[in-house]
C-alpha cells in the first residue's frame, strides 16, 4: 500500500528503525493542503489551490501499518487514518496551533533533505506557529 508523509516519518533514517520494510518511492507537492503544527506536525485542507503540501511517498506493509498507526496514537485518538489521493495518511483530532520542539523540527528538516523536498512550505508552517500559537 501507498503512505505519504509529511512530517517526521519523512525522516529515511527514522522510518527505517519504525519501518524496517517501508521503501521510499519519491516525492509530490499536493495542493490544497498545507502543514501546520500542533506541537507536532499535522495537516489542513484547504481551498486555496496555491497551499501545497511537501511530501514523500512510501510503499509500506501491513507489519509498517500497525507500526504506524501505534506511532501516530491511533488507538489513543491523537491521530486519525485518512486516504487522500488514494494514499493512506493520519491527521489530528485536534485543532490548536502549537511550536514544535527544535529537536522535532530539525527530524522534519532532515526528511525534507532526505526527499529533496523545498523546505519554504516547512519554515511558513514554522513561522506561522510563533504568529498565532493558540
Amino acid at each position: 500500500m501507498l503512505y505519504f508523509a509529511y512530517g517526521s516519518n519523512l525522516n529515511v533514517a527514522q522510518m527505517s528503525q519504525r519501518c524496517p520494510q517501508a521503501e521510499p518511492l519519491g516525492s509530490a507537492y499536493f495542493p490544497n493542503l498545507r502543514l501546520v503544527f500542533r506541537g507536532v506536525a499535522d495537516i489542513e485542507l484547504t481551498n486555496d489551490s496555491n497551499d501545497l503540501l511537501p511530501v514523500g511517498i512510501w510503499r509500506i506493509t501491513d507489519a509498517c501499518l500497525k507500526a504506524l498507526d501505534l506511532y501516530e496514537g491511533v488507538e489513543s485518538g491523537l491521530y486519525d487514518r485518512v486516504e487522500i489521493n488514494g494514499m493512506l495518511t493520519y491527521k489530528m483530532n485536534s485543532i490548536g496551533i502549537h511550536q514544535p520542539s527544535d529537536f522535532y523540527f530539525d527530524i522534519i528538516k532532515l526528511g525534507y533533505e532526505d526527499f529533496e523536498l523545498d523546505t519554504t512550505m516547512l519554515y511558513e508552517a514554522w513561522d506561522q506557529t510563533r504568529r498565532i500559537a493558540i
